[in-house]
């Protein structure tokens, strides 16, 4: 089975109830046609955080409710110990290397997607 990991922007336009956008009705095109396609859809708790985070600084509650279906809907991968200890891992090889993927103070939540 083909698997696809959802990451904020994907989820951010997924979830728009008044998309209007070409690129957000795409997006939304794409996510049905790979659900009924039989693909295995996964949203991941780090993005389901920085995701609802937006959703709920910017008090928009239908995209709130439309996140919280997807979340009941998809797999939803948590974020455990393992996963974190592993994030903080890669985050500190990457930085040695001389190639940060955030500004240092930045949660970086990239890094814990791919951990």
């Amino acid at each position: 089975m083909k698997t696809i990991i959802l990451d904020s922007g994907p989820v951010g336009m997924i979830v728009n109830p008044n998309a209007k956008s070409e690129v957000t009705l795409a997006c939304q095109s794409w996510f049905n046609q790979m659900a009924n396609n039989g693909y295995s859809i996964v949203l991941p708790e780090i993005i389901d955080y920085e995701v609802r985070r937006e959703l709920i600084l910017t008090n928009k509650s239908r995209s709130l409710q439309q996140l919280n279906i997807l979340k009941r809907e998809l797999y939803y991968l948590p974020l455990t110990t393992e996963s974190i200890l592993l994030a903080a891992q890669l985050w500190a090889a990457v930085r040695q290397s001389g190639q940060p993927t955030a500004d240092p103070k930045a949660l970086d939540g990239d890094v814990i997607l791919a951990a």
